[in-house]
């Protein structure tokens, strides 16, 4: 009796007793990792002269022989020289220079120098593109430009101005451009004989003459540098128009 009584008992006790749930894992929301920027630093410009004193690419191999005679109006070797993103002083040097450079090369001291000029004993320019002094002094009156082939007897060129504070490099050019780029920082302080000088040099470059990129002793001997020393040291005479003029 008391079994059957506990056994009651016990499954009384059972059924009241709530099945309870498991207990849910809660949800963790999953994102996307944060994004993280990285910031990559700027690489500093680094100036790279193209040359410690003027830069010049290969002019001598883009020489072209003029084509077509067409003499200038005076009959006497001129200048057309454009000025680009300069100042006005420049500019007035520029055109002064002009003056001067038109002077010299219709001068019999030019002419004298350069048929006269030598190098190692003999009568000839470093790098002359294998012409004689008396077919550089030709070719350069002639004023047949790589770029524009036609004997007008003229200097074509253009000068443009910039300014970089940082750079060693005077001035430089390319073939493919009838103009040069003078570095303001150097040429602000120039005078016109030097300007005079400088256009020269860098004209001739117009006209198919190179030199050596790396100093060396012959290099003071090819045509770019001894046409321009050649106008630096006749300039003065050019300002006080002392020259003999071309017969």
């Amino acid at each position: 009796m008391k079994l059957n009584f506990l056994l009651l008992a016990l499954l009384l006790g059972c059924s009241n007793v709530k099945t309870s749930k498991p207990a849910q894992t809660p949800e963790v929301e999953v994102g996307l990792p944060t994004e993280v920027v990285v910031e990559i630093p700027k690489v500093p410009q680094v100036d790279t002269p193209k040359e410690n004193i003027e830069a010049h690419v290969g002019e001598g191999s883009d020489y072209t022989k003029p084509v077509k005679p067409l003499p200038s109006a005076s009959g006497e070797f001129t200048t057309n020289i454009v000025t680009q993103k300069c100042s006005a002083d420049y500019v007035k040097k520029v055109e002064e220079g002009a003056i001067y450079l038109k002077r010299i090369m219709n001068s019999q001291e030019y002419k004298k120098l350069v048929l006269d000029f030598t190098y190692n004993g003999k009568k000839a320019f470093v790098d002359n593109e294998k012409m004689t002094n008396a077919e550089v002094y030709d070719h350069l009156i002639g004023g047949a430009e790589a770029l524009r082939p036609t004997l007008n007897y003229q200097m074509d060129l253009v000068v443009e101005c910039y300014t970089d504070s940082f750079s060693r490099t005077i001035g430089y050019t390319y073939p493919s451009v009838n103009r040069i780029y003078v570095n303001m920082k150097y040429h602000k302080s120039y005078t016109a004989c030097e300007t005079a000088a400088n256009v020269e040099h860098e004209w001739t470059h117009k006209m198919g003459f190179g030199h050596a990129v790396n100093w060396a002793t012959s290099r003071d001997y090819s045509v770019p540098y001894a046409h321009g020393t050649f106008v630096d040291k006749l300039c003065n005479k050019a300002k006080a128009g002392s020259l003999t003029p071309l017969k």
